[in-house]
């Protein structure tokens, strides 16, 4: 897959998720539109439909995606638990939440009270887990086909190196193509025809190597993994 293509997908996930904070924070306003006295609708919408409120949205979907950004929801997952994501995802969105509380109080924003909190939590959790789910399903049957494939190497032909590579051959929806191994021992079984893997060379050449080979990434198996 292209630079280009991975940078779109990207763009669009960071656009997923900034919609469904957004969808999760008007839902939220609505549902306490009905536990707060405004005098009617026009009033209601008076109050909440300001420049400032866009202001304080676009600056608050800033800290939503920072959020997402420092708890790693924007790089490669391919290898990692779904549930490992969801648990990135709630405490991403939790402290989202709870910067959501802390600025109301600076502001004295009268709409963000505990049942908007609630339910912005809720529907956030709830459309980003969704949302991303269905994404990864999505992918994994586009890598199936041969599409959105990425070449793999691997640093360490050990137990830990022959797992990872167990693991990339048999699970297809992760999209790798691993090219070979890196290490001064010889490479592990190919679990699919038992003959061994490519070994394309010994550690200290590992720049070398991977500056010849169009490597799109380096999964680390050795006990020294610092010095690469």
């Amino acid at each position: 897959m292209s630079e280009f293509r991975r940078r779109l997908l990207l763009n669009l996930m960071l656009a997923a998720d900034l919609a469904v904070m957004a969808i999760a924070f008007s839902i939220a306003l609505i549902v306490t539109g009905h536990t707060i006295e405004t005098g009617g609708v026009t009033e209601f919408l008076a109050v909440r439909v300001k420049v400032g409120n866009f202001v304080y949205g676009a600056a608050f979907g800033a800290v939503w995606h920072t959020l997402f950004v420092l708890f790693g929801l924007y790089r490669s997952r391919r290898l990692g638990l779904m549930i490992d994501e969801w648990w990135d995802i709630t405490k991403a969105v939790g402290l989202g939440t709870l910067v959501l509380a802390g600025s109301a109080t600076v502001f004295n924003l009268e709409a963000v009270n505990s049942t908007f909190l609630l339910t912005f939590f809720a529907l956030a959790l709830t459309g980003t887990i969704v949302m991303r789910t269905g994404l990864r399903a999505f992918l994994g049957e586009v890598r199936r086909k041969g599409r959105n494939l990425r070449n793999l190497v691997i640093a360490g032909c050990g137990p830990r190196g022959a797992a990872i590579g167990r693991e990339v051959w048999k699970r297809q929806e992760l999209g790798y193509l691993l090219i070979g191994y890196i290490d001064d021992i010889d490479p592990p079984e190919n679990p699919l025809h038992g003959c061994p893997e490519k070994l394309l060379g010994r550690p200290e050449d590992a720049r070398e190597i991977l500056c010849k080979l169009e490597v799109d990434e380096v999964m680390i198996a050795l006990p020294l993994a610092s010095n690469y």
